[in-house]
């Protein structure tokens, strides 16, 4: 029984593997990779509640296992409970010190929480562990950003972008690079890119609209703007686009960096939520 969870489960089959899951723990309640992989069964199902009730069960049944407080951390991340999630990939990482997902993950959080130093503190410890990594690349080089070391964040920009491929959220990270440094033109070509990724992300017009601003090409960052404000409308009609301003801070020469990328990611991480459990079990 266990073997076939474990085979659905790397198919993808996540509801045929948790019914068998759910069966796995009545007959053996104390089965780490039974219950480990039902937990990752209901979170690829988006049953989360179903995850915290596993983890809170299992953590007192199997009290050394690290896996468990790992999960607990991405749905609180998902529901934008951050200290909470904060506190959970902490938990792991007491478990199991070289756990590189919850050392990721948190150093994620701790950017989304404006906390760069301490995310860099989880990012390189992640990146000795595994220096292939694009994901914590990334994240190293978005805690970067926030601190304006624009340069350094190019550089691991285009590290990560040669291990995970093209894609929006490099594109993003050295349009903010650029920006900071006020090299607009290179700016507005790399939000140009980013948008293509993600056409409907009305932060990212606001913020080519911004650059194409203090670039002085006025009429193109009007053209933005009228963007922005049908995206706005078709997604929440009746705001005002002026009241927008202040949160985007179109105009403002301080750049505020995006939040994590993981739109362009999935969650957690690469949108592998299992990638632990594959390794580890």
């Amino acid at each position: 029984m266990r073997e076939t969870e474990r085979y659905l489960f790397l198919k993808g089959r996540y509801a045929e593997s948790a019914r068998l899951g759910e069966q796995a723990i009545v007959k053996l309640p104390h089965d780490r990779d039974a219950a480990v992989y039902l937990g990752y069964d209901y979170y690829n199902l988006g049953r989360y509640d179903d995850v915290l009730a596993l983890v809170s069960r299992y953590e007192g049944v199997l009290p050394k296992e690290a896996n468990f407080p790992l999960l607990a951390g991405h749905v609180h991340k998902q529901n934008q409970l951050l200290q909470q999630a904060i506190d959970d990939f902490s938990r792991a990482l007491q478990k199991d010190p070289k756990m590189f997902e919850a050392l990721v993950s948190r150093g994620y959080v701790r950017n989304d929480m404006q906390d760069a130093q301490a995310a860099i503190q989880d990012f390189e410890p992640a990146l000795k562990l595994n220096p292939d990594s694009g994901i914590a690349r990334l994240g190293l080089a978005y805690s970067y950003l926030q601190l304006h070391r624009s340069r350094e964040a190019l550089e691991d920009t285009n590290k990560a972008e040669k291990l995970l491929g093209e894609n929006g959220a490099t594109h993003m990270a050295r349009a903010t690079a650029y920006r900071q440094m006020r090299i607009l033109d290179k700016a507005v070509q790399e939000y140009r890119v980013a948008l293509k990724y993600s056409p409907d992300d009305l932060k990212l017009h606001m913020a080519l609209a911004d650059a194409l601003y203090h670039a002085r090409h006025y009429g193109q960052s009007i053209n933005e703007l009228e963007v922005a404000l049908r995206e706005l409308n078709a997604s929440k009609p009746g705001k005002n686009l002026f009241g927008f301003f202040g949160e985007s801070g179109f105009g403002k020469r301080r750049n505020r960096l995006p939040q994590d990328p993981g739109g362009f990611f999935g969650a957690p991480l690469d949108g592998r939520a299992h990638s632990t459990v594959q390794a580890r079990i």
